[in-house]
């Protein structure tokens, strides 16, 4: 199988996806890090109805000033903000730190192939599911990113990309970032500052 759009890692599992064996695919991201219980933990949903999984994920091993920033950011912003959607709206996403679905629910959202130019093919599983009326589950298992020793400029364009990733996928809440990041901000300015008169 040979891909012609733009996103390499799906026509790299396109290529892979004729050697797997069994019906259940585990789809992972290279940098994250696992105990041994894990395919255990992360197929059991399947096996409950559900038609994929996703697991949240926590930055670990930071060894810079820069990942200990992006560790933050994975904690304080993008976790939650995957919990508050998971609340109002339910799952109707997937992060590429795991995607577990079988064989026939890939093909019932067109394979591979259908996801060949989309800059976010994980979203694409996740709010596909969801479409077709099936259930998507956020696993309680979290695996670990290992950030390591980085550079400012490569968290910050790494930022950037979720930024970018998060406008192409959720215009509406990207646009309502603004509203949501600027309150917190201004609370916490509002608590450091004692509620004092500029706070408010």
């Amino acid at each position: 199988v040979t891909l012609q759009g733009f996103n390499r890692k799906v026509g790299n599992l396109a290529q892979m996806l004729p050697y797997a064996k069994q019906e259940n695919l585990v789809l992972c991201d290279s940098d994250m890090r696992v105990q041994p219980d894990y395919l255990r933990n992360v197929v059991a949903p399947l096996q409950n109805g559900a038609s994929l999984v996703t697991c949240p994920y926590q930055g670990a091993y930071p060894k810079s000033l820069a990942s200990v920033w992006e560790a933050l950011g994975i904690g304080a912003d993008f976790i939650p903000s995957a919990l508050t959607s998971r609340l109002l709206e339910k799952v109707g996403f997937a992060f590429g730190s795991t995607i577990v679905l079988s064989k026939e629910t890939l093909a019932e959202l067109g394979g591979f192939e259908t996801m060949q130019d989309h800059l976010a093919d994980d979203f694409f599983l996740g709010s596909g599911v969801r479409k077709r009326g099936k259930e998507a589950v956020l696993s309680h298992y979290v695996v670990q990113s290992t950030l390591g020793e980085i550079k400012f400029s490569d968290m910050w364009a790494r930022r950037l990309r979720w930024a970018r990733t998060l406008r192409y996928c959720r215009p509406g809440g990207y646009a309502g970032s603004f509203v949501t990041h600027g309150f917190a901000l201004a609370t916490l300015f509002l608590l450091t500052s004692g509620f004092s008169l500029l706070g408010w």
